[in-house]
């Protein structure tokens, strides 16, 4: 009788969780499905980030059209009002629902305790012109903003909230995001998170850190990004 009570009991508890993974099963290898890839007519997605020189380094990327044009963007230093001209790259990235050119233009000769201006211009269309300043080196402290598992969903309040803390604490220089930008990896979700760094993201460097939920999910594409850390370690 007790061997029958205990093979019940463990009979259950496999049911139990058998029911619970078949629950769980499309949260960790499922992918909503993913509106097609709708490029940009204007330039835009664009993005302000350090760049790899100095600490005065900054790059800006965007988004515009499915072919390269000649891009460039445009930089005013609003202390004297002199504009330069920066010229950028560009490549062609396909997806599984399209495709798109994006582009990153390097400034490498900014002052430090500046204000600057600029806009990026692919073929004969441009963005609206944002601003940004640079922080004098050697300073004693500086303060950022450090946000985690955002995953806004669409039409969420990330945007607001973000716009908050930037009022509130105006002496932040830059933004570290710690994964998990979007809810799913799929386009729709991607605009989202675009739209959640409006204003933000053009006049505040960017720092991002990838994770589980910006990425394509699989059981393969785990497997694979699992022995990809190992061969690096």
């Amino acid at each position: 009788r007790f061997k029958i009570i205990k093979f019940i009991v463990l009979l259950l508890l496999m049911i139990a969780l058998a029911t619970w993974i078949a629950m769980r099963w499309n949260v960790w290898f499922g992918n909503p499905e993913e509106l097609a890839v709708k490029p940009l007519d204007v330039p835009g997605h664009v993005l302000l980030t350090f760049g790899d020189d100095s600490e005065m380094s900054r790059n800006v990327s965007w988004q515009c059209d499915t072919a390269l044009r000649p891009s460039h963007l445009e930089l005013a230093c609003l202390e004297d009002e002199d504009t330069t001209r920066i010229e950028a790259t560009g490549e062609v990235f396909e997806s599984r629902k399209g495709k798109a050119a994006y582009y990153v233009a390097r400034l490498r000769q900014l002052r430090p305790d500046a204000h600057y201006s600029y806009r990026v211009v692919s073929g004969r269309k441009a963005s609206p012109w944002y601003s940004f300043r640079t922080f004098a080196p050697g300073r004693d402290k500086f303060s950022f903003f450090f946000v985690g598992d955002v995953q806004d969903t669409i039409g969420g309040i990330a945007n607001s909230l973000l716009k908050a803390a930037c009022a509130h604490h105006p002496e932040a220089e830059f933004l570290v995001c710690g994964g998990d930008l979007i809810k799913r990896p799929a386009n729709q979700y991607w605009a989202e998170t675009f739209r959640d760094l409006d204003s933000i993201g053009q006049s505040m460097p960017i720092l991002n850190v990838t994770g589980n939920h910006d990425y394509f999910k699989g059981i393969m594409n785990s497997l694979e990004r699992r022995l990809d850390r190992k061969s690096v370690v």
